[in-house]
């Protein structure tokens, strides 16, 4: 060891010149390493989702989203299940525990998946994927001396618009609540007319339905058809019929009842 050191002691240029290589090696090993700022994360879960053009989301919910549940929830790989249904489309986000091989794991959900006979047959084939952790770039904040309805008009376009650059790969919406109609049933409206609660309750639930009205064959394949007859605003709820009386008048919910188009509520608050 001695000897090693005083030969390093007698020849500094020699050990100058591996110092520097190191150096240089050290940076060219920096400058070529793999870098990526916001990087896509893969969890060991998959994502499952499912199209049905013109469904509600209680059908979608009910005839897709419980069934895929139901035949996946015994896999021994599972660590928890979770859905969300919407109109026309549903989600599955399914996440494997860490002791799953999860390239097994997958093939067995998919398995699970096309097994299923019970599904619409009108419906898009279901896909399954590995869920995806998306980073996000840019919020953008939308405010001003405008109505709640406008400023959630003007997100939506800007959603929109955004999400039709070919750089952006998915855009979502926050703090924006759902449009609700309140109707408020007055007891003194209700005696003039000789109705009850259940009057009104019943015309408005029979008159906010989608029916079926068929399918119809064509060289292209089999199309459902579905008679939309859902109210969905002020005017429309204001406008359901409750009773026609005898003497040919009718009477409408607006007539008994204050129908209210707003927001609902939101128990929760974010600064």
């Amino acid at each position: 060891m001695n000897n090693l050191i005083a030969w390093w002691a007698k020849n500094s240029v020699a050990a100058n010149l591996i110092m520097i290589g190191l150096f240089v090696a050290g940076f060219i090993g920096y400058t070529n390493m793999e870098r990526e700022m916001n990087p896509q994360v893969r969890f060991p879960g998959l994502e499952i989702k499912v199209a049905w053009p013109g469904a509600s989301p209680q059908d979608v919910e009910e005839q897709i989203v419980a069934r895929i549940e139901e035949s996946v929830r015994d896999l021994d790989e599972i660590e928890w299940v979770r859905s969300s249904s919407g109109e026309g489309q549903g989600e599955v986000y399914i996440l494997a525990n860490q002791n799953a091989d999860f390239t097994q794991f997958m093939n067995d959900v998919k398995i699970r998946v096309d097994s299923i006979s019970s599904l619409p047959s009108d419906i898009e084939p279901p896909t399954v994927q590995q869920w995806v952790n998306r980073n996000e770039y840019i919020r953008i904040a939308v405010s001003g001396e405008l109505s709640e309805r406008d400023l959630k008009y003007l997100a939506e376009q800007l959603r929109r618009e955004a999400a039709s650059l070919p750089a952006i790969s998915i855009v979502q919406l926050f703090g924006t609540r759902a449009e609700e109609v309140s109707i408020e049933v007055g007891k003194e409206s209700l005696r003039r007319y000789n109705l009850s609660f259940s009057d009104v309750a019943d015309a408005i639930r029979n008159s906010s339905i989608n029916q079926s009205a068929g399918s119809v064959r064509t060289e292209m394949g089999n199309f459902q058809l579905k008679v939309r007859n859902q109210a969905n605003t002020q005017a429309e709820f204001a406008d359901i019929i409750i009773r026609q009386t005898a003497d040919g008048g009718i009477i409408r919910v607006g007539d008994v009842a204050t129908v209210i188009d707003g927001f609902e509520d939101n128990p929760i608050l974010a600064r």
